[in-house]
């Protein structure tokens, strides 16, 4: 393991990874994948099926960095101490020797009481209290530079003229050209495992304080904490979209529902309930109007009732943003007058429990 460090081998840094990982044994599998995922892999021009064996390993180093980042008691467990070189020095004092991942954030963090020539030294209840805050920004940095990567990658998003036409007049299209016989029902559902896998990873990101380094540095946020739920939900909207636009294609030869197999998809019932949480704090969020919000909510209210079928229909009328719509331009005139809004007509359509849901859908559409 240790020469493939020293020799950056990425192909056996992952092996040696992955076998870890299958046998749990979470301190040399962290140490393999933090630095085979140094440098996050050119997946944008990847086909679908090799950048779901990468997302998966990605997935399992998120998890076990966030699993070691909220450890109980870091001091005093031998593992991670070998992870991050640190030993006590005297008793409740720690040693941080110097170039280490630790002692370079300690120091950016002020929290150190001193420096030596072989490093810095913090006392037990620092190194204890600040540890994960230590580890989050690695966490944060690292699932935002890959979020940026998936957002930019073709196989997650094929190009409909070339899918229909065997064509794209398109100047370096950034959609994957990709002919419609390629599209089965396995490739489907491929297409659908890479989403629900960077749903999950992504998730990673509720768990993390938002700029830990700077709330330390500045002793305060520079901005309101309110803002980190708004910077969540602009990639929580991306991935409903993509997710919902996976599932139900424009057209039928990328697939439909009925090609969906969950026993092809290893994360699907974990996916399954981070997707019904970000529907709900969708609907439940406070928002500004916006030109993309209607089919937000149309999306986000499909999948609930794909996924959650008898919970949503109690929650989904009552869905705080749904107050957005109550403005008057949303309103249909009836003989000069305003009358019921069209979005809780949209609403009685997808619910269908009613005699009148197709009628309430057509004056949707009208």
């Amino acid at each position: 393991m240790f020469q493939a460090v020293a020799s950056c081998d990425l192909i056996q840094l992952r092996a040696l990874g992955q076998k870890f990982a299958s046998r749990k044994e979470v301190i040399p599998a962290l140490l393999c994948f933090d630095h085979y995922f140094q440098n996050f892999p050119r997946i944008i021009v990847m086909e679908a099926t090799e950048i779901s064996t990468i997302l998966a390993d990605f997935l399992s180093y998120c998890s076990m960095l966030h699993e070691v980042a909220i450890s109980p008691d870091p001091c005093n467990n031998p593992d991670i101490q070998k992870l991050f070189g640190f030993q006590a020095s005297t008793e409740n004092i720690f040693l941080l020797p110097e170039g280490t991942y630790l002692h370079q954030s300690f120091l950016a963090l002020r929290a150190a009481m001193g420096v030596s020539e072989q490093g810095a030294l913090v006392t037990e209840w620092d190194l204890s209290r600040n540890f994960k805050d230590c580890l989050f920004p690695r966490i944060r940095d690292r699932i935002k530079e890959e979020n940026d990567i998936c957002r930019k990658t073709q196989a997650f998003t094929p190009c409909l003229p070339f899918v229909i036409n065997d064509v794209c007049n398109r100047l370096q299209c950034p959609r994957q050209h990709i002919h419609y016989t390629s599209c089965t029902p396995a490739w489907y559902n491929v297409q659908v495992r890479i989403h629900l896998q960077q749903i999950l990873i992504f998730h990673n990101l509720h768990s993390v304080p938002f700029d830990v380094q700077e709330r330390h540095r500045h002793h305060r946020y520079e901005e309101p904490p309110e803002r980190c739920p708004e910077f969540h939900l602009v990639f929580i909207r991306f991935w409903i979209n993509r997710l919902h636009e996976t599932l139900n294609p424009s057209i039928y030869y990328l697939g439909t529902l009925a090609n969906l197999d969950v026993v092809l998809i290893k994360e699907a019932q974990r996916a399954v309930e981070v997707v019904k949480r970000w529907c709900r704090d969708l609907l439940y969020s406070r928002t500004r109007p916006d030109p993309r919000l209607l089919t937000t909510v149309y999306q986000t209210a499909n999948l609930c009732l794909f996924l959650d079928k008898q919970s949503a229909r109690e929650y989904i009328h009552r869905a705080p943003i749904l107050d957005v719509f109550a403005l008057p331009q949303y309103r249909r005139e009836l003989n000069g007058r305003k009358g019921p809004c069209v979005v809780n007509e949209m609403m009685r359509f997808l619910q269908g429990t009613d005699e009148v849901f197709i009628p309430a859908g057509l004056c949707f559409v009208k």
